[in-house]
């Protein structure tokens, strides 16, 4: 591949976005929030106080000085005082402050302030950065830009709930890497579930071969890294040098590339049989920094059964961005904080010493192509034909597999050379086709309508989740709510066949109610009571204001629609009809 003549991006490709917002909180604000911190203190007899203040792009970090005595537990004890007092913002405790004596408490801003990435790109942080493979993370608390050097993490984990942001800081770090190498230093697998975060991308010369999106092609993929990385040790074994720049300045002909893996949704290589093969990939890769092989995992499924302690082993560093689940923060961070964060790339970063605070940059999907385009035209595209014929052989393998499985548990005596395709046999598409229809994502529909196990149910739903179409299952009930706006062409044309009025969407959950059925969604929610019913009403309300504020028309339209559907719940809760409620209008 010739790059004698490649010219990395500019960030020019990316375009000043004025529509974002960079105002600063006002002087008027920070003082409110300082008397109220320095009351509820008085109040509880606790001697510390205020002694300065740090507007970031969030939140506006208070710093505090403890008295003799006190200690950081007493002001820990506060914390509901403070959250009750400040509401119905989230408030984050620092105790202490990382690298500080003084304690801390980050207040979200009335005002939350976004960049594009490319002014990111712009600054000296990143121009004079010395990292040896620069990623570009964002502000921190002090608005500083900072760059993170992928050698020395050496592989991450980027975890939080789903619409979150993730998209954006995995834009921002694919962006990092093709603004910096040419395709002969830098190239890049990846393993895509969701088909989607890294589609504008995938045309960029730096690819091996085009992102994978079935698990059985991911398993393969990381297979050929395993294999690739024990090809490398063994190269700078024979030489006698410990380090792949070693290598590469004593055999400059021979020399080694630097290799960035991102695996974006790991929750689905870690399912079934395959699940250890892959634990067992993932540990011996996390020595593979030495011979510049790089790790980018990221999950939308926080939870214990995904992040087992030998998976986070295996990345030392991580990125937590907005959970909700409890006990997501502690398990991804080793610390709490995540709950309270804003979304829209809002993330801590724990890295061996500390966790620190970002705001990442926001990337289009069009400034995404236009940089792949730019690469694109300059480079020929070159896979490896072996590994992507690997790698399709395995899908087929794998979908063929499962076609028997089916065949075989509905008709044991139906020939092999008649079970139909994958996408006949209880495939996520044919899984996604019924659910919307239904208008309802429960394992139970699955198992009645596809005539599979309940495990094979659940799969199924995990899939969908993975490709953004439906939400992680949520505690307490097995029903999901449904991404109408993330939806594929084929199933939005669907639910454009299904879709209800208010007046039919009252009726059925007014069925739902009456068939008190304990796996619905809407039955749990019912029986939570008034209180928590509209807790969410209020939760609903924030989300519509802050996706008319920062999101486009669809997004909006989303967060309302639920809102509905819990005023609708409320209604029901206090028997009121929508008569009732006509009445009014």
């Amino acid at each position: 591949m010739d790059n004698t003549a490649y010219q990395l991006p500019s960030p020019e490709l990316f375009p000043l976005n004025t529509s974002y917002n960079r105002e600063m909180i006002g002087r008027e604000e920070i003082v409110q929030n300082t008397q109220v911190l320095s009351q509820v203190l008085e109040q509880a007899n606790v001697d510390a106080s205020v002694v300065s203040s740090v507007c970031g792009p969030q939140v506006t970090r208070y710093e505090l000085r403890l008295g003799p005595g006190v200690t950081l537990e007493e002001l820990g004890a506060l914390a509901p005082e403070f959250r009750a007092r400040l509401s119905p913002r989230q408030i984050r405790m620092l105790l202490p402050i990382p690298g500080r004596d003084r304690a801390g408490i980050e207040v979200p801003n009335s005002q939350r302030r976004f960049w594009g990435c490319g002014e990111f790109f712009e600054d000296r942080a990143w121009t004079q950065s010395k990292a040896a493979i620069p990623l570009m993370l964002g502000r921190n608390i002090y608005n500083r830009i900072t760059v993170m050097d992928l050698t020395v993490a050496p592989n991450l984990l980027v975890a939080g709930d789903a619409n979150t942001g993730k998209n954006h800081l995995i834009g921002q770090f694919m962006a990092s890497l093709l603004m910096r190498f040419p395709p002969d230093q830098m190239r890049i697998l990846a393993f895509d579930a969701r088909a989607a975060d890294l589609r504008p991308f995938s045309q960029a010369p730096h690819f091996v071969v085009p992102p994978a999106n079935s698990p059985a092609a991911g398993v393969v993929m990381l297979e050929y890294v395993v294999e690739e990385m024990r090809a490398r040790l063994q190269a700078l074994a024979a030489t006698g040098v410990h380090s792949l720049i070693d290598y590469n300045n004593s055999h400059p002909n021979e020399a080694f590339c630097y290799l960035v893996v991102f695996l974006n949704e790991i929750s689905p290589l870690l399912k079934g049989d395959r699940s250890e093969k892959v634990k067992s990939f993932f540990h011996q890769l996390s020595s593979a920094g030495a011979v510049g092989i790089h790790l980018i995992a990221t999950t939308e499924f926080p939870y214990r059964e995904n992040l087992t302690e030998e998976v986070l082993a295996c990345f030392p560093w991580r990125i937590a961005l907005q959970t909700i689940q409890p006990g997501a923060s502690k398990l991804i961070l080793d610390e709490e904080g995540a709950e309270t964060l804003g979304g829209q790339a809002d993330f801590l970063l724990r890295d061996n010493e500390m966790v620190e605070r970002f705001q990442g940059g926001l990337i289009t999907e069009e400034e995404a192509r236009q940089l792949t385009k730019f690469c694109a035209k300059q480079v020929q595209y070159a896979t490896d034909d072996d590994l992507r014929s690997a790698m399709m052989k395995a899908e087929l393998d794998d979908r063929n597999a499962t076609a028997k499985a089916r065949a075989a548990s509905q008709a044991p005596a139906l020939p092999f050379a008649e079970v139909p395709s994958q996408a006949q046999a209880g495939s996520y598409m044919d899984a996604l086709k019924i659910i919307v229809q239904a208008r309802l994502a429960t394992p139970q529909l699955l198992q009645d309508q596809l005539a599979v196990n309940r495990e094979r149910a659940e799969n199924l739903l995990d899939e969908l989740a993975a490709h953004d179409y439906l939400s992680p299952r949520m505690e307490g009930t097995d029903e999901r709510e449904i991404h109408y706006d993330k939806l594929p062409a084929e199933a939005k044309g669907i639910a454009e066949q299904t879709r209800k009025t208010i007046e039919e969407l009252f009726a059925e959950l007014a069925a739902k109610i009456a068939a008190n059925d304990p796996q619905s969604r809407t039955v749990v929610e019912f029986n939570k009571g008034i209180h928590a019913i509209g807790k969410k009403i209020v939760e609903e309300a924030a989300e519509v204001w802050m996706a008319a504020e920062f999101e486009d028309e669809k997004r909006t339209a989303e967060e309302i629609s639920q809102l509905i559907y819990h005023l609708l719940v409320m209604m029901l809760r206090k028997k009121c009809s929508l008569e009732d409620l006509y009445r009014l209008l």
